[in-house]
């Protein structure tokens, strides 16, 4: 059975029974997007507008935006779906104009590795990849692959999902190590450091 808060939103977002135009826009999370619907052309001395929030992802909250023009300009936190109301507001009344419903993807984290370029066979590197960065400040996964080593080498990758890796090379040449991280949805491209064993 459909609660009456579902209800409400369902019919918010498609502008069934108020008969309110929606307009949908894309952006990434915290990159600035202007949300611009057709302006109601109604003369400024009639009144002004108001925008409201009626919907954010869970456990994200976003103040009233203060602007009272016809055009504002935003910027998401993080990914999910966000519905803004604008509202024009009279001496008398006030009239629902226009639902933006704003969906935000997620920007993919970017990996990075911090350690040594040169070694000697034998002696262990240390990798540091917990300077990886994301927009929305959620790095949770690492994972660590040797994408390059000599020929003869049966060197091996330990403690491949930590943010910092020990690797010790077995023979002499280069080896390329490579990081990728993941913020809970998305995997970032690999990164990777090349150390050369002497």
């Amino acid at each position: 059975m459909t609660s009456k808060a579902t209800l409400v939103l369902v019919l918010s977002i498609v502008g069934c029974t108020d008969d309110v135009p929606t307009l949908r826009v894309s952006t990434t999370a915290l990159t600035s997007i202007e949300l611009s619907p057709p302006d109601d052309g109604v003369p400024d001395t009639f009144g002004h507008y108001r925008w409201d929030v009626s919907q954010v992802p869970e456990g994200v909250f976003v103040a009233p935006p203060a602007a009272q023009t016809a055009t504002i300009t935003v910027t998401p936190l993080s990914r999910g779906v966000y519905v803004y109301d604008r509202w024009f507001v009279g001496e008398a009344t006030e009239q629902l104009s226009y639902h933006v419903v704003v969906t935000v993807a997620g920007a993919r984290p970017t990996a990075r590795v911090g350690g040594p370029m040169t070694v000697a066979i034998g002696e262990a590197a240390t990798f540091d990849g917990s300077s990886s960065t994301s927009t929305e400040a959620r790095i949770e996964g690492y994972q660590w692959r040797l994408a390059l080593r000599p020929e003869a080498s049966t060197a091996m990758l330990t403690n491949a999902d930590q943010a910092t890796l020990t690797f010790v090379p077995d023979l002499a040449g280069r080896f390329k190590i490579e990081l990728r991280v993941f913020d809970g949805q998305l995997w970032g491209a690999p990164t990777i450091a090349t150390l050369t064993a002497r």
